[in-house]
C-alpha cells in the first residue's frame, strides 16, 4: 500500500478528473438544442425553461425522475 501522501495525491487526481468530466458533460449539454416537447410525457417545454436550461429534454415535472438516474450512472462510473 502507498504512503498517505500518495493516497492524497491519488484523491486529488481523481477529483480533478471528475471535475473535468463534469465540465465536459455540462458543455455538451449546453451545445444541444432543447426539446420543444418532453421526451417522457409529451407535454410542451416552455420557452423560458428552454432558455434557462440549454439542452433540456424533459419538462419540469418529469426532470426529477431523470436526475436520480443520472446520479446513479455517475456514481457507477466513479466506482
Amino acid at each position: 500500500m502507498g504512503s498517505p501522501d500518495e493516497g492524497a495525491l491519488h484523491a486529488v487526481i481523481l477529483s480533478e478528473n471528475e471535475q473535468h468530466r463534469i465540465r465536459s458533460m455540462l458543455l455538451a449539454q449546453q451545445a444541444r438544442v432543447s426539446n420543444l416537447i418532453c421526451d417522457d410525457c409529451g407535454g410542451d417545454i416552455p420557452e423560458q425553461r428552454r432558455a434557462v436550461v440549454p439542452g433540456c429534454q424533459y419538462c419540469v415535472s418529469c426532470q426529477p425522475s431523470h436526475e436520480g438516474v443520472t446520479r446513479v450512472k455517475m456514481l457507477t462510473k466513479m466506482l
